[in-house]
């Protein structure tokens, strides 16, 4: 779990930091960086609610210092996105610049299927 210069304990301790922000009382299990982050660091996250004793997956993103897109934005579209019927990760917390996360953080749904980067019609916008 290793991003940039920063050790894999080192990024372990900022996720499970940085989960315990997004959702009070949740213990990091498990953290896979994701490919594809093109403008943030995603990591696949497993983690346990003990007060809802229960389990969860979600993609946590982390955002960069200044992020075109404030984490409550992209949190609030999310939102809207997918409550309104379309396929789209349903957000679950977002939280605005803290150490752990310089631009901000936004924690979602893991959805099945693959990243596609750059889809093949990218070039028709």
């Amino acid at each position: 779990m290793t991003s940039g210069s920063t050790s894999g304990a080192e990024e372990t301790d900022a996720l499970r930091a940085l989960l315990a922000r997004l959702v009070p009382g949740a213990t990091l299990t498990d953290a896979q960086p994701l490919t594809g982050g093109i403008s943030a660091r995603v990591h696949a996250v497993s983690f346990d609610e003990t007060s809802a004793e229960r389990s969860a997956e979600a993609v946590l993103r982390v955002l960069p210092t200044s992020p075109d897109l404030p984490a409550r934005t992209e949190f609030a579209i999310l939102r809207w996105v997918s409550e309104s019927g379309i396929a789209a990760p349903r957000a679950i917390a977002s939280c605005e610049p803290v150490p752990e996360a310089p631009g901000g953080a936004l924690l979602c749904e893991r959805l099945p299927g693959e990243t596609i980067s750059a889809p093949d019609d990218a070039g028709l916008l």
